[in-house]
């Protein structure tokens, strides 16, 4: 993770920053802080936020907001025991949040000005949330990596009504609906990727150019599952799963893929 760190910051713009956070300090502090290309490296430790309203449901709280083009935030995990934790501090729906203030998935597709370019998580573990762990949405040019996120109430990480970007070497457990999903969006890689323990592992939802590869789905309801409903757009799903491993116990169900029309 470290050699994974220093690439980060050495591939930065020469007028980006770098912004650092120490145990105890405030990750949304340095977001506040932050401008567009800027990186936030966090240290190990478990970080409590005092949230803020959530940017597309101010009736609920998040942890940390990122409502900013261009942010890049990075977990300075050192191995076993020494993790970068987000962990809910009481009362709070949502983890790490990147999202335009007033996103509306109904118009954020064709309104520039509803969108956030560039998002990028590395190195992060969110734990414990009522809703999602990582959340993205009307996000274009995004990743998240090397993250987990474990024991969230809905879904562990979730990018929707997104545009090109990738979930790539990340661990989603212990969701009471999907550990990885993506809603609504295209052009999206998710690879070598483990799912275990959720009720599905992996759903993809009314979405287009999606490829999922070498991902592994077990302890799960539903290992990958694919669905494509109607109003919802982003139609018609194009999917390419390739080379998945699914380790399915009795209750297992390995992949599953359907479309709701409407009756003429």
């Amino acid at each position: 993770m470290r050699t994974l760190v220093t690439l980060v910051v050495s591939a930065l713009p020469a007028a980006a920053r770098t912004l650092h956070v120490r145990a105890g300090q405030s990750i949304q502090a340095a977001v506040d802080a932050a401008s567009a290309g800027d990186v936030i490296l966090v240290a190990p430790g478990t970080y409590h936020e005092a949230g803020r309203r959530c940017p597309t449901d101010p009736g609920h709280t998040c942890a940390v907001v990122v409502d900013k083009d261009g942010i890049t935030i990075v977990g300075e995990t050192q191995g076993r025991g020494h993790a970068v934790v987000l962990e809910n501090a009481g009362g709070q729906d949502q983890g790490l949040v990147f999202a335009r203030q007033g996103a509306d998935g109904a118009t954020c597709v064709g309104d520039p000005a509803q969108r956030l370019q560039g998002a990028t998580v590395l190195g992060l573990t969110v734990n414990g949330f009522g809703g999602e762990g990582i959340f993205l949405f009307c996000v274009d040019e995004w990743s998240v990596s090397f993250s987990s996120a474990n024991d969230n109430g809905e879904y562990g990480i979730f990018p929707s009504h997104c545009g090109r970007g990738r979930v790539s070497y990340d661990v989603a457990t212990g969701s009471n609906d999907t550990g990885i999903y993506i809603g609504q969006s295209h052009d999206v890689r998710v690879d070598h990727n483990l799912a275990t323990g959720n009720v599905s592992g992996f759903e993809i939802e009314n979405s287009s150019n999606v490829r999922l590869d070498h991902n592994e789905a077990t302890g799960n309801t539903g290992g990958i599952l694919s669905f494509t409903l109607p109003f919802l757009g982003q139609t018609p799903i194009v999917i390419d799963i390739a080379y998945p491993v699914s380790k399915s116990g009795e209750d297992d169900t390995q992949i599953i893929s359907f479309s709701l029309g409407l009756g003429g």
